[in-house]
């Protein structure tokens, strides 16, 4: 003798990842002339975590199921992944006087949800330069919604955007999207002076040699209305070899400087992150960029 179960098998509609069911039951009818005591109730196989008994259950280990009486357990889908999911419901009962027997009720249902995956793992580029990279986007168990698409840990002086920004997928086929990356170039100034503290400081014999020059040529123009062509000339000599000596003392120590470049993408490894978002779903990868 033992309890007859029906359904035989339970199947649940399709499910979002991380969404219950409605609960649904299973009847335990005792058709026998004598009392049926239910000695455990158990859900186990591969999927065992994805099926619940929920609260409105009637049958319980220890109890006895009267001649002709029935209870029910109810039981709740709840997938954690994508996909077939599938686990088995056992009831173990028995007469006093008689063995215990078993019966069991093959459960099913399906988790949707979706995949993106990148195609390239890393790439590298000088500052500047932009790549991309392509990703898909893949349903599960049918899954038929819309995908919204982001990107994350660029490096300072740099972008990155998603194209599309989101997909509707249609429950079968992939989507294809690429993230592209832009890089920036640093900039170059032009020379600069340099500040006081960084002007040429000259040598008391190049100072020395500067002042007899400047008084010989103060000298010279003095004269120049009186002596003609010839003191002209001598003064123009005597300026000319002042400012030369300028020009020398001051080439070993300039004070206008070149700076170096200012701005653009730093060189560096950088981890880059692709976020596909869809309701309460949501699904991260990484990437790799090297900026040379």
């Amino acid at each position: 003798m033992e309890l007859a179960l029906s359904p035989s098998t339970l199947a649940f509609s399709a499910e979002l990842v991380g969404t219950s069911s409605k609960a649904s039951p299973v009847t335990a009818t005792n058709s026998s002339n004598e009392a049926l005591t239910i000695t455990s109730i158990t859900v186990s196989g591969p999927n065992a975590q994805d099926f619940a008994i929920q609260s409105g259950t009637t049958c319980s280990a220890g109890m006895a199921v009267a001649a002709g009486k029935a209870c029910t357990i109810s039981l709740v889908f709840t997938p954690s992944a994508g996909g077939a999911r599938n686990a088995t419901l056992t009831i173990t009962d028995g007469a006093s006087n008689g063995p215990a027997a078993t019966q069991t009720v093959a459960l099913s249902g399906t988790g949707q949800d979706f995949t993106i995956g990148p195609y390239v793992l890393s790439t590298t580029v000088f500052p500047g330069a932009g790549t991309s990279y392509p990703f898909a986007v893949a349903p599960l168990g049918g899954f038929a919604q819309e995908v919204q698409l982001s990107c994350s840990g660029m490096p300072a002086q740099s972008n990155c955007s998603m194209n599309p920004a989101s997909v509707t997928l249609d429950g079968r086929s992939q989507a294809s999207v690429v993230m592209q990356v832009t890089t920036t170039q640093a900039s170059h100034t032009g020379p600069r002076l340099g500040s006081p503290g960084e002007w040429p400081r000259l040598r008391p014999l190049t100072a020395l040699s500067l002042a007899l020059l400047g008084l010989l040529a103060i000298l010279a123009l003095s004269q120049t209305g009186r002596r003609g062509r010839n003191w002209r000339t001598l003064a123009s000599a005597a300026v000319i070899m002042a400012l030369v000596m300028v020009w020398v003392a001051c080439g070993s120590n300039s004070s206008v400087s070149t700076p170096p470049p200012s701005g653009g993408t730093p060189a560096g490894t950088y981890t880059l992150t692709v976020t596909a978002t869809s309701g309460s779903l949501s699904h991260s990868v990484t990437t790799q960029l090297v900026v040379r």
